[in-house]
């Protein structure tokens, strides 16, 4: 069994871009990649096997209770990391499986290494070293004073570390912003893999 899995958040508000995701993500991830999508409300759509729907929570449920709706959805999961991502960050470029193995080794063998992002929610300027020089890509480290230690773009997480962050009940906003304030005075770090300083994951 694979030590990972993609889980999309999307909603009642957000679900009209369910279709376009799937198409995209089929196209340039993998139709053999398992996705379940987080969802407030039913899904109609008829997706294709590898998508799967777990309702989270109900339409009603107030968005201070985000964070703690992913808690509880991924809190049993057996999975060492965790893929999440927002069902409005499409896949526009082929999955690089290659750094995305390099990546979830690394993350392996570092443990003060809990995330690594898989878009470009990561700011050039706050790099703070290169960890690792490769053939045709660089791993990077954010950098302390980067805005978004968390993030809901897409990123590979390692799950204990992420559910550390989800299980007080905030908003999305408050996800990113409290719990990357959080972040910085922790000692842990985040990553990124890229190539001539653009990410090839997920753009």
């Amino acid at each position: 069994m694979k030590n990972y899995h993609f889980f999309i958040v999307t909603s009642h508000v957000t679900k009209q871009i369910v279709p376009a995701f799937v198409h995209l993500f089929n196209k340039y991830v993998s139709p053999e990649e398992s996705v379940t999508f987080l969802s407030n409300c039913p899904i109609e759509d008829n997706l294709p096997e590898n998508f799967q729907v777990f309702q989270r929570c109900e339409i009603e449920e107030p968005i201070q209770n985000w964070s703690y709706t992913l808690y509880q959805a991924l809190k049993d999961v057996p999975y060492n990391y965790i893929i999440l991502g927002l069902d409005d960050f499409l896949p526009i470029e082929k999955f690089n499986y290659e750094i995305f193995a390099d990546i979830l080794q690394y993350l392996e063998s570092h443990p003060q290494i809990v995330r690594c992002s898989l878009g470009p929610d990561v700011v050039c300027d706050y790099v703070t070293s290169f960890l690792e020089r490769r053939e045709n890509y660089n791993l990077i480290e954010q950098g302390s004073q980067e805005n978004y230690q968390c993030s809901t773009q897409f990123s590979v997480w390692k799950k204990e570390y992420l559910l550390e962050k989800l299980k007080n009940p905030r908003t999305p906003w408050d996800f990113e912003v409290l719990g990357s304030e959080e972040a910085k005075k922790e000692n842990y770090k985040g990553l990124a893999g890229f190539e001539k300083m653009k990410v090839v994951l997920i753009g």
